[in-house]
């Protein structure tokens, strides 16, 4: 009996605990937030300019948006495979740009024969809302003492909402986009864990999706005497996605462990700091007129969606 108590002692307080996952048989359940700089393709839309063609094109700020995750994790008693359900949620975010004194030629997505060339003043802003849900079934692939490594298979749910609105100083002109996307696909992954110490891992992860959308656009100008009020019929269409991210993450186990710290009975603590990619393939479709001659001729713009910056998780074991 003593012998067995040594031996247990020994391997709780091998590196074996810098293994993020629960133990067999065991939960665990995180929290995460996010701060990232958003961007999308295409971010100009005014030149400055008071006489001719000559000068800078201005583009929308940027700025950071937080955003949060919460996961649940359960560990099979095969200590072969896992089962975790990942929610994300950028809660709806602005940026926004104006411009004053002189500005020449016309913003990218107003209609044609609608307004002049010069204005004195303009702003844009865009405003953008994302969620998704991760449910992913782990596979084992290599497990020795310090590193350690899950493939990952199952789907996602997606969905973006994206909406801008532009403000010209005459008439006043009010043209407002909006861009809508939801899906769901396949997804592939990958999550790996390298022991520095007893209580120090370097983390990291790589995902992949392929989601079959239906998305919808439209165009209004809601001040404005032309009534302009487009939009397109939804259709579906294929965007892949992906997630890549690395951080440093530290485990607190409970009384049986060697690190610095209070004991928490059976509970097992874990922080990590790290930084993510976020990105959506063609994630944002910008519906806009740009001939003056045939009248209806319209582009459908695809840009992709990005989003990158730190993140702070943290996760307890049960």
């Amino acid at each position: 009996m003593t012998k067995k108590i040594i031996l247990m002692c020994v391997l709780m307080a091998s590196s074996l605990f810098a293994h993020t996952n629960p133990e067999p048989g065991e939960y665990a359940v995180s929290g995460e937030w996010l701060y990232m700089l958003n961007s999308i393709d295409q971010p100009y839309f005014m030149l400055e300019s008071n006489a001719t063609y000559v000068g800078e094109n201005k583009a929308n700020d940027q700025s950071w948006h937080s955003g949060y995750r919460i996961e649940g994790n359960y560990q099979f008693c095969n200590c072969e495979n896992d089962f975790r359900v990942r929610w994300t949620h950028f809660p709806e975010f602005e940026d926004s740009k104006s411009i004053s004194g002189f500005t020449k030629g016309k913003p990218i997505f107003v209609p044609p024969n609608t307004v002049g060339n010069l204005f004195t003043s303009s702003t844009l802003s865009q405003k953008t809302k994302l969620y998704y849900l991760d449910v992913l079934l782990g596979q084992k692939a290599l497990d020795r003492c310090r590193f350690h490594l899950t493939l990952q298979g199952g789907f996602q749910y997606a969905y973006i909402d994206f909406r801008e609105k532009l403000t010209l100083s005459i008439k006043p002109f009010l043209l407002n986009t909006h861009s809508e996307l939801w899906g769901v696909g396949p997804e592939i992954g990958a999550e790996f864990d390298y022991c520095l110490s007893d209580c120090l891992s370097i983390v990291g992860r790589a995902q992949a999706t392929m989601l079959a959308s239906r998305r919808k656009a439209s165009l209004n100008d809601e001040a404005s005497s032309n009534g302009y009020d487009v939009k397109n019929e939804p259709y579906w269409r294929f965007i892949p996605a992906n997630d890549l991210r690395f951080g440093l993450s530290y485990e607190k186990p409970n009384c049986f462990g060697n690190c610095f710290g209070r004991c928490f009975g059976n509970y097992t603590f874990d922080i990590e700091l790290g930084y993510e990619f976020i990105v959506y393939y063609n994630g944002v479709e910008r519906l806009f007129y740009v001939d003056d001659v045939a009248e209806g001729s319209s582009f459908n713009e695809m840009m992709n969606l990005t989003l990158h910056g730190p993140y702070v998780h943290l996760g307890v074991k049960f």
